[in-house]
Order: C-alpha cells, then sequence, then structure tokens
C-alpha cells in the first residue's frame, strides 16, 4: 500500500520522533485520572522503518491489566492496520484488508473511539491519508456507549505495546483529543493542486480535552513535549536528543529501502533505516539501495564510512537497481559511479555494462568520516566533498 507523497503546504512539519525496534524506543503517559472514555480521537503520521516479515509493530497502545482491558493501533505480523480495544475480555476490533509496506512514503492514520453513536458503524473510525477506511478483513464494533480501555488512568504509549511489539521508523504530529471527535480533514487536507497528494496542516486550534495531548517533536531535549497547552508531557525510553530528525510528511527524506535486499546475505537496517551493517562472510556484501530514485534536479547525498574489518566499502550512484539485486553489491558495472575505499585507498570509480573501469585517486578518508556528494542531474554534474568528520544530518 502506498503511502502520500509530500508536496508543498503552508504548514511545515519542521520534525519528526525516530523509533528504533532493536533499541525498544517509546514514549509513555500515565493521565491523572480517567478521561471521556466513550469519545476521543487519535491521530498521527508514520513512516515505517525496517519491516520485520512476522512481527508486530504497536503505533499507540493503553496497557491496563495486558489481559482483559487493553488498546491497540499496530501494525499485525502480516502488515495490516488493527485498530484494536479490549473491555473486560470483550474485543472490538478494525483490520484492514489492505497491506502497508511502503518504506519509502509517510502515512497519516485517524483513529476514532465513538461509541455514544448511533451507528454502529460508526462507533470505531480508520482514516488512512484522508480516506476513511471502509474494506476490513475483521470488523467488530463496540455496543453503544461502551467504555473503552483507552483513556484510563493506565500507562499509555507511542510506539511499543506492554513493552513489546515495538514500532521501528517515525512518527510525526502525534495528537490526542479527550471528548473529541474528529475527522481525518481536521488534521490534514488534499492538495489543491495535486488533489491526490494528501498534508499536514495545523492542528493548534483544536479541543484537546483534559488528557489530550500534541506532540510535535520540536524540543530535540524533551521529545515527549506536550504542546497542547495542557502539559501533559510524555517519558521518553531509549529516545535521544539525536532521534529528533528533519524527515517529515512536508519534508521526505530518502531512506535505505528493506524491500529491495538480496535473498542471500542481506544487510541489517536501523535507525529508521538510515544504518546499514553488511555481514564479515563472503566476498559481496550488500549494503542497500535508496527508496527514492533521481531523474532530475539537483540533489546532496552524505553518508557515514565504518570499516569493520572488511577491505572495502562503497558508496555512490547506480542506473539499474535490479541488478544490485541479483549481483549482490553496489558496484557490478552497470553504469555505476561509486565512492569506494579499498584497503584504505579511496578512489572515484566509473563501471559500464562492458567492464570498463575508470579510476581517480581522491584524499584518503578515515574510519568515522562523513562522505558527501552533490549531483546535479539537468547539468550532468558529480561534485565530492573533502572528507569531514562530524554528526550526519538526520
Amino acid at each position: 500500500n502506498v503511502g502520500s507523497a509530500t508536496a508543498a503546504t503552508t504548514f511545515d512539519v519542521a520534525n519528526s520522533c525516530r523509533f528504533d525496534d532493536g533499541s525498544s524506543t517509546r514514549l509513555t503517559k500515565t493521565p491523572g485520572s480517567d478521561g471521556d472514555l466513550d469519545n476521543w480521537t487519535f491521530s498521527c503520521w508514520v513512516k515505517r522503518g525496517n519491516i520485520t516479515t512476522g512481527t508486530a509493530q504497536s503505533i499507540f497502545s493503553c496497557d491496563v491489566d495486558s489481559a482483559t482491558n487493553y488498546g491497540k493501533l499496530v501494525f499485525d505480523t502480516s502488515d495490516r492496520l488493527h485498530f484494536e480495544n479490549s473491555t473486560g475480555g470483550t474485543v472490538d476490533k478494525l483490520i484492514t484488508n489492505r497491506l502497508f509496506r511502503d518504506c519509502s512514503a509517510w502515512y497519516h492514520i485517524v483513529a476514532v473511539w465513538d461509541s455514544d453513536n448511533g451507528t454502529e458503524a460508526q462507533r470505531m473510525r480508520l482514516y488512512i491519508n484522508g480516506v476513511e477506511e471502509t474494506s476490513f478483513n475483521t470488523a467488530n464494533y463496540p455496543t453503544s456507549g461502551l467504555n473503552s480501555a483507552w483513556n484510563q488512568d493506565s500507562v499509555h504509549s507511542i510506539g511499543d505495546y506492554n513493552s513489546g511489539q515495538y514500532f521501528d521508523g517515525y512518527i510525526a504530529e502525534a495528537v490526542f483529543t479527550d471528548g473529541q471527535v474528529y475527522a481525518a480533514s481536521d488534521f490534514g487536507e488534499f492538495d489543491e493542486d495535486s488533489p491526490t497528494i494528501w498534508k499536514p496542516k495545523d492542528v493548534s486550534g483544536l479541543t484537546f480535552g483534559t488528557n489530550g495531548a500534541y506532540l510535535d517533536f520540536e524540543d530535540s531535549d524533551n521529545l515527549g513535549d506536550d504542546e497542547s497547552g495542557n502539559t501533559n508531557d510524555w517519558t521518553e525510553t531509549n529516545i535521544a536528543a539525536v532521534d529528533q530528525c528533519q524527515d517529515s510528511p512536508t519534508n521526505n527524506f530518502a531512506t535505505l529501502n528493506p524491500l529491495n535486499v538480496p535473498t542471500s546475505n542481506p544487510p541489517v537496517f536501523s535507525e529508521g533505516n538510515t544504518s546499514s551493517v553488511t555481514s564479515s562472510s563472503g566476498t559481496s556484501n550488500f549494503g542497500g539501495v535508496t527508496t527514492i530514485g533521481l531523474t532530475k534536479g539537483k540533489w546532496y547525498i552524505e553518508a557515514k564510512a565504518v570499516m569493520g574489518g572488511t577491505t572495502r566499502n562503497d558508496i555512490g550512484l547506480v542506473a539499474n537497481q535490479q541488478t544490485i539485486i541479483d549481483s549482490n553489491r553496489l558496484a557490478q558495472g552497470h553504469n555505476t559511479y561509486e565512492w569506494s575505499w579499498e584497503v584504505g585507498t579511496p578512489a572515484w570509480r566509473y563501471e559500464t555494462d562492458s567492464g570498463t573501469v575508470q579510476t581517480q585517486t581522491l584524499s584518503t578518508y578515515a574510519n568515522g568520516d562523513i562522505i558527501a556528494l552533490y549531483l546535479d542531474l539537468d547539468l550532468s554534474l558529480i561534485h565530492i566533498s573533502e572528507p569531514t568528520r562530524r554528526t550526519p544530518i538526520s
């Protein structure tokens, strides 16, 4: 299923928070008292990171007793979206038919609990990228006036459920409204010039209610900071300032693509698909390709080179991704430009389909240096930066 593309907007989302399942990252909040258990709305933008087959990843949850009273908004082991509430052991749920496997773009998700609604099918609602979801694998709706497990004075989590099912990727513009039922149009709008593109809009004017919160992730020293006016700050676990990212629904970054890897000796991705670790075994180790292909315009690319006992690192540009997967390495001919480090000697290499190799020796770079490329596809120019030692942009 395809996420939302980036479009120009008058409202810019400056930051997101990066979640890494391998680091058990999460944000938690326990309300001081029960809020409205019949009417509430949760909205957020998500960009999936490392998708692991057979592993569930929770976006937003509450955990009253883990057995009979809980709530989950989670990508299941088949990458379907679950919106689930259990009250006293009675489980009401919506499970989508469609799958969510697009790691290149942002999804906007709105979950609505409105058990007071006289229409059964409107007591639990899901919106994806501005459109209400109506095709479900499972649709069990709550009885009229049923109190939800959500919004009780129990722990609520963003990024996990019950210290498990950790989310991997990015979350932006997380909003919880206590006592208010909102539609997707209260959080976003279709672009007037590209009407199939859904984009965010300013939510600061919404009514949040006593337990409500708005996390915009703009304070790197306090990524759980609540901007709703309620000071309902969330507690960070294994989240640091470096997890504040510029990748957002209005400024979508290219990341490494976990769906485009070889079946043999695949890389291990982490940190929102910005880090790749390859196996030390074998002679061909594929580090990954990015989620965004380039055809025109000006681009900047950078990567941190880390040697782990191997004799070569390759960072560069390729013309044919399918060939990369088949050959299980970055440089295997096929119109490939690369910045490579072979036994400590860097060179700019160009390989063609016929196997021709042109090289130019470049300044030596050390373990941990940042390698940058400036690419102008309109003028067919490539500029290679001198290696630097600093923190990469997120």
